[in-house]
């Protein structure tokens, strides 16, 4: 807090597991992480609680449960506090090899399922202070676990340059009543 004296100093751990398990060959296989980030201690930024700590990002942003790299479905950035923990699954199956141009060409087709929740709010006792009525606080008995579902085509050019499509949406209308789509490289 040496930098602009705001309070705004605060230590926090994510733990994240990515686990990839063949089901049959190189054709099918089980994706899923888990993850976990707690905030130990001081007041994370209004402007932080919305980043995944990671020591290399893989992905252009970062950005809290809800959207493209989290909770696909979910409205990004829908699901905020100090602490969460989170699960993806994912179902990778290389249905079609061909080549195109010289190429080596692969279709996918990946069902997911992701799901999220909040198991520290942020400044919860600030919120119920400020009396702010219209902000639904998601924290003790009223917290409940945020899911989304869909499915993903990727075209794989060569193994390793991959096009995705992903569609999904929130099982709970609270977290999006939209099927949403998003395009990106990579899985």
């Amino acid at each position: 807090d040496f930098i602009d004296g705001n309070g705004y100093n605060y230590l926090t751990q994510t733990c994240m597991w990515r686990h990839y398990v063949p089901i049959y060959k190189d054709m099918l296989t089980f994706a899923y992480r888990l993850g976990l980030q707690h905030k130990i201690a001081g007041n994370t930024p209004w402007y932080m609680i919305h980043n995944i700590n990671a020591p290399f990002f893989q992905k252009m942003y970062t950005e809290g449960l809800g959207g493209v790299v989290t909770m696909r479905g979910v409205n990004r950035n829908g699901v905020l506090g100090d602490g969460f923990l989170l699960g993806n699954a994912e179902l990778r199956w290389h249905f079609l090899d061909f080549k195109f141009i010289n190429q080596n060409w692969q279709l996918a087709l990946s069902p997911f399922f992701d799901a999220g929740m909040i198991i520290q709010p942020f400044r919860e006792q600030e919120l119920k202070e400020a009396a702010i009525e219209d902000v639904e606080l998601y924290s003790g008995d009223k917290e409940s676990v945020h899911m989304a579902a869909g499915a993903g085509l990727k075209i794989i050019m060569n193994r390793n340059m991959i096009l995705g499509v992903d569609a999904g949406r929130a099982l709970d209308p609270r977290d999006g009543d939209k099927l949403k789509g998003f395009v990106g490289f990579n899985y």
